[in-house]
């Protein structure tokens, strides 16, 4: 069982940027052998976000074909998991109203590129 430790912050807002440096010191600490990266595309992202509710995104570290990967789901102000929301995939018909969808289904994101072993670009860091 895991205990989570509540904060008391709001999650919006959560994250720190931080420098390129900092970045690099982290990405080289990790251990070897382990995915170095994963990849996904702006559109699916942006489609992940959408909606007043979700204000945030919550990432699982996941295992799929023996390697790690990632799966990325949206989260409430609260830091709920909204994984039935609209489905922004579904053509206006009749199930629409005033073409916005009705039907409520998971939206999380898997399939990213992992690296390795599909490794793609420059890495800077």
């Amino acid at each position: 069982m895991v205990n989570y430790i509540d904060t008391g912050l709001p999650v919006i807002g959560l994250g720190d940027f931080i420098s390129q440096e900092q970045a690099n010191v982290l990405v080289q600490n990790s251990p070897d052998g382990i995915t170095e990266y994963t990849v996904f595309g702006k559109a699916p992202i942006e489609r992940l976000l959408i909606g007043d509710q979700v204000q945030g995104l919550r990432i699982y570290i996941a295992q799929e074909e023996g390697a790690l990967n990632v799966v990325l789901v949206p989260i409430d102000q609260d830091g709920n998991d909204l994984v039935n929301m609209f489905d922004i995939n579904q053509l206006p018909t009749k199930l629409t109203i005033k073409n916005k969808p009705t039907a409520m289904v998971a939206r999380i994101l898997n399939r990213g590129m992992p690296c390795p072993p599909r490794c793609i670009g420059s890495i800077p860091l």
